[in-house]
């Protein structure tokens, strides 16, 4: 963070020291390697310090959204979305990574352009996002931002996942354009990735288990890896083993029209298996591992 309570006009503010502290706001702009944004709070967009904040060697950004849609879009500095004449973001020419968390948004994202999507399309080197939602639907938004053609992996954590994830509505534009994603990870954290099951007490609805497949058709990543809980009081079955199965059969049929299964693993939980989540639900277990044909 930078203090620098000089103003300038003022009788005790000489303009040596402005150009000292703007040459200071440069140098260390210029040698940073990951910046975050925080959204939600007081606008800065006329900051005498924006046009100084050329974050030349940033590889990540990381956005985090707060209270909602609306004032976030409010507190994004209009700045930070300029452009070069090469249509790349002129304050952040070299970012390959992107953290957008939009999970604590209390409404979701407008359909409409907005500062997020002015943001998110000018990172002209973007290579790998990263989306936390409680809604499906932010998550189609929010990838249909990007501006560039392919990226090589999308990945959404299951830190802020539970019974309240909204699936997609009915009514999602099938105009959106996605980037090309080589690989495509719902709900699988990357330390977790080698592992097919391990229950931490995270769990979605059947319905939104459905929505995924929805989602996948709609952004069409070249493989996917999937991997859902569904607690028990979802299934009308007694016999949770035999309705996760037919779940399952269903996700892969349904999938089947534009992938080939990999792999798939279901299991039932009584209780979580890494003893972190003691007192969750007991829940059932799908992992998919799709490649599309």
């Amino acid at each position: 963070m930078l203090h620098c309570p000089l103003q300038p006009g003022r009788d005790d503010c000489p303009a040596g020291h402005l150009r000292a502290c703007g040459d200071a706001i440069k140098k260390i702009a210029s040698r940073v390697d990951e910046v975050r944004l925080s959204c939600g709070g007081m606008p800065v967009h006329s900051s005498p310090c924006g046009g100084m904040l050329i974050f030349d060697t940033a590889r990540k950004l990381e956005i985090s959204c707060y209270d909602s849609a609306e004032r976030t879009m409010e507190s994004i500095p209009l700045w930070l979305t300029e452009r070069t004449e090469g249509a790349g973001n002129r304050h952040l020419p070299s970012v390959t990574s992107l953290e957008c968390s939009l999970a604590s948004l209390s409404t979701g994202l407008p359909a409409s352009s907005n500062p997020l999507s002015s943001l998110v399309g000018s990172l002209s080197s973007l290579k790998q996002v990263t989306l936390e939602v409680r809604r499906l639907g932010d998550l189609a938004k929010c990838l249909s931002y990007v501006s560039v053609d392919a990226l090589d992996w999308v990945r959404v954590p299951s830190w802020y996942l539970d019974d309240n994830l909204s699936p997609l509505s009915a009514h999602t534009p099938g105009r959106w354009r996605f980037p090309s994603i080589d690989r495509f990870f719902l709900f699988i954290d990357e330390e977790d990735e080698d592992t097919d099951l391990d229950y931490d007490g995270i769990h979605v609805s059947i319905a939104c288990v459905r929505s995924c497949i929805d989602l996948i058709f709609l952004v069409r990543p070249q493989h996917v890896e999937m991997r859902v809980f569904v607690p028990f009081d979802e299934f009308d079955d007694t016999d949770k083993q035999r309705g996760l199965r037919l779940l399952a059969v269903e996700c892969i049929q349904k999938a089947s029209q534009h992938y080939y299964t990999v792999r798939v693993t279901y299991d039932v939980f009584p209780e979580p298996t890494n003893g972190m989540a003691a007192g969750d639900p007991p829940a059932c277990g799908l992992f998919l591992k799709l490649k599309a044909k």
